[in-house]
């Protein structure tokens, strides 16, 4: 018969991939984007359960913040702003010199809690009115 790596996900995996999603804070698009980058896939009921492993594992992680870097920047925060940064198709030196614009640091992982916090605030108000622009159809 099959291994145990080619059986589908499983009720308690997907369950526990939520609960580690919303733990995160993540939305259901934010979900399915790791989804995405981790698997390949598009759904979760596509996964196996040796990939709903992975991801649950990259969840566990995320939300673990192994702080080794104390003050600094999480790797939550860090995952946002990378997501924001593709969301906007921002390249790495446009991203680059908004924060150093903003947050006077050079280079993303230098930025404390706090200065991440405020960018990211920064550029979810900033995709938050490109899509209003897009859906409305206006140009200002």
């Amino acid at each position: 018969m099959g291994t145990k790596s080619m059986k589908p996900i499983t009720q308690p995996q997907l369950r526990k991939i939520y609960a580690e999603a919303r733990e995160a804070g993540f939305s259901n698009d934010d979900l399915h984007d790791i989804l995405y980058r981790v698997n390949g896939k598009e759904s979760l009921k596509d996964l196996l359960m040796s990939e709903a492993a992975i991801l649950i594992d990259a969840l566990v992680k995320f939300n673990s913040g192994d702080d080794d870097r104390p003050g600094m920047m999480t790797d939550k925060q860090k995952w946002l702003l990378t997501d924001y940064q593709c969301k906007l198709g921002w390249t790495d030196a446009q991203m680059r010199g908004f924060i150093k614009k903003y947050a006077h640091v050079d280079f993303m992982q230098w930025l404390t809690k706090e200065g991440a916090s405020k960018i990211i605030e920064a550029v979810k108000n900033i995709y938050t009115k490109q899509m209003k622009v897009e859906v409305s159809g206006n140009v200002k």
